[in-house]
């Protein structure tokens, strides 16, 4: 059996197609012009502080850590960053001075959390070298190799956060420009005068003075050791603001990420053409989908796709067309606009390639696209589309996918005639673990099961280190929602622990939950998840003196029917909520209540 959480989750597939760098810009195998990728939802060891941060280019950036940066969840939009409050930094072993990489982009989010906040990168050894800073006498600049550029708009937003681009080009006359969510808002001419440097530094300017150490939030830094192209820098910018909820001030194209729209904002990725110099054609990025060689792209025309974050499961049985068995409640939506987002516009037929790594056996000929393509949010009156092929890697391509079917606002995602022979299963719904009563409850149920063996529970103090507390026997093979539960004692434990879940088949593979910390010493409150949530709610109340009162729509009615709330052992309930329409819901009860989304 094999499980993918909901996070983002990098993998190189093994014929090495598609971009897989951020947004489909670049690859994250070493081989292309991402030099440098942090991003806090990822790569991390450790919470309070992290240990390790991991670059994700490919090209292996040492990162080391100084200090006790924080790991902070769900801190921005639902994702999360990393807080440097001084004298915290990250050194890193990769020089970008001018004299190795003369054109150079560099694109990070931030939040400042207080004024002059310091640098949030930089490479200076005193020589005025490479470095983003904000400092008493020296505010919002950018050096320019040699000398500042200050009072720069936009990029030191106190309380805010900002998406920001500085492009180096070395020896031309403003050649190089500084943008902040998405508009330029500097120009400047960098010599050609390389000097020697630090090695880049995160949250600091590189020269390890206290007086510039970054007091904020970082949550994504990445730095390609070329100029990006214009048509590039739109795509990158729209995934960034999709993801963080950034608007951004000019070159909005993608807008499905929008909670209005749907909350598309998960493996945002792109193609699009400002000009014949000034394209990308070809973008998988961080999730599965890949699409490619558009057959009329022409000036200022985009393609953006991504996700609602929904499992990659093929357990939605109802919402298909004639002839499909299940597919996944993953959904994908699409963007095809101008560059200036006031109108339509058809790139063409595309390729579109899913990558099934892990998802057990496949037989190309059961599967089978499903777009929305007259747009009503359903896909059971849309005609399912076949053909699929091969192509290695276990990637798997519709070809020529008809573009007058992909448009603008329409939905996508993959089904299978046939879930025995290709169930396409991803099978965790969920795992939690809940303090109370001097012991932790860890809850966690799965959707199918393929040659399962066993679930093993494991605790860490710190998120590292890993003890076995007790194992509990799979199903094995299943097709309905299996429910399962353990307890860690704890007695006279206090302060934070962390568990997750690893699942062995019968052949000995493992895979791991998502890690979920509890505080051992708080007392057990209202729990309702997921949410978003596709058919079924879990709900884990305080204790028996709490009782579920009713699921209330925005309007105020009360919408729970007796025979969907059902008891799974103490204090732990379920909800079907498969009729209801999409939108928010309160689950009340007697002592509180919590929001939730339904898609």
């Amino acid at each position: 059996m094999k499980m993918f959480i909901a996070a983002l989750c990098l993998y190189v597939p093994v014929l090495c197609i598609g971009q897989s760098g951020p947004a489909g810009i670049g690859k994250t195998d070493g081989t292309s012009s991402l030099i440098y990728w942090v991003d806090a939802s990822q790569g991390v060891t450790g919470t309070s502080p992290i240990t390790a941060w991991s670059d994700l280019s490919g090209h292996n950036v040492t990162n080391t850590i100084v200090g006790a940066p924080q790991w902070i969840a769900a801190a921005l939009n639902g994702r999360p960053v990393i807080r440097f409050a001084g004298p915290d930094l990250v050194n890193t072993n990769l020089s970008i001075n001018s004299s190795t990489y003369p054109n150079l982009t560099i694109i990070a989010v931030y939040s400042p959390l207080i004024a002059n906040s310091g640098g949030v990168w930089g490479e200076d050894n005193g020589g005025w070298d490479r470095f983003l800073l904000d400092a008493s006498g020296l505010p919002s600049l950018v050096s320019n190799g040699s000398g500042p550029t200050s009072n720069i708009p936009g990029i030191y937003p106190v309380g805010g956060s900002v998406i920001t681009s500085i492009i180096y080009q070395v020896g031309v006359a403003n050649g190089t420009t500084v943008n902040a969510n998405g508009t330029t808002e500097a120009t400047i001419t960098t010599p050609n005068n390389p000097q020697s440097s630090n090695n880049l530094g995160l949250a600091s300017i590189g020269d390890g003075s206290a007086n510039y150490h970054f007091h904020g939030d970082i949550a994504e830094l990445m730095i390609f050791g070329t100029n990006l192209n214009a048509a590039e820098r739109i795509i990158i910018d729209n995934y960034l603001s999709a993801k963080y909820g950034i608007p951004l001030s000019t070159g909005t194209v993608y807008t499905q990420g929008a909670v209005a729209n749907g909350g598309y904002a998960f493996d945002v990725a792109g193609i699009g053409r400002i000009d014949a110099s000034n394209m990308s054609t070809d973008a998988k990025g961080t999730g599965m989908v890949e699409i490619l060689n558009p057959s009329t792209l022409t000036d200022n025309e985009f393609l953006f796709w991504g996700n609602d974050g929904a499992a990659a499961t093929a357990n939605n049985t109802t919402d298909v067309p004639a002839g499909i068995q299940a597919r996944f409640a993953r959904v994908w939506r699409v963007s095809e606009r101008n560059a200036a987002n006031t109108a339509d516009v058809d790139v063409g037929n595309v390729d579109m390639r899913f990558d099934l790594t892990g998802l057990g056996t496949v037989n190309a000929s059961d599967l089978r696209l499903l777009i929305d393509a007259n747009n009503n949010g359903l896909f059971n009156d849309d005609a399912a589309i076949s053909g699929a092929t091969s192509v290695g890697g276990n990637v798997y391509q519709f070809s020529a996918v008809p573009g007058t079917t992909l448009t603008n606002n329409s939905r996508f995602t993959i089904g299978t005639i046939n879930s025995a022979t290709t169930p396409l299963p991803i099978r965790l719904l969920f795992f939690a673990a809940e303090a109370g009563n001097g012991s932790v409850m860890l809850r966690w149920a799965t959707a199918s099961e393929s040659n399962s063996d066993y679930f093993e529970v494991q605790r860490s103090a710190d998120g590292t280190g890993w003890q076995s507390l007790s194992k509990v026997k799979a199903a094995g093979n299943s097709n309905g929602v299996i429910n399962y539960h353990a307890t860690d004692p704890i007695p006279g434990v206090a302060g934070d622990l962390y568990y997750r879940l690893k699942q062995v088949d019968l052949d000995g593979r493992a895979t791991y939950s998502e890690i979920q910390k509890v505080n051992a010493g708080n007392r057990r409150v209202l729990q309702v998840f997921p949410s978003p949530a596709k058919n079924i709610l879990y709900v884990q109340t305080a204790g028996p003196g709490e009782k579920i009162t009713g699921l209330y729509s925005i309007t105020g009615q009360n919408v729970l029917a007796g025979s969907s709330l059902i008891a799974l052992g103490n204090d732990f309930y379920s909800i079907d909520i498969t009729g209801l329409p999409k939108g928010t819901y309160i689950v009340k009860t007697n002592q509180a209540s919590v929001q939730v989304i339904k898609n």
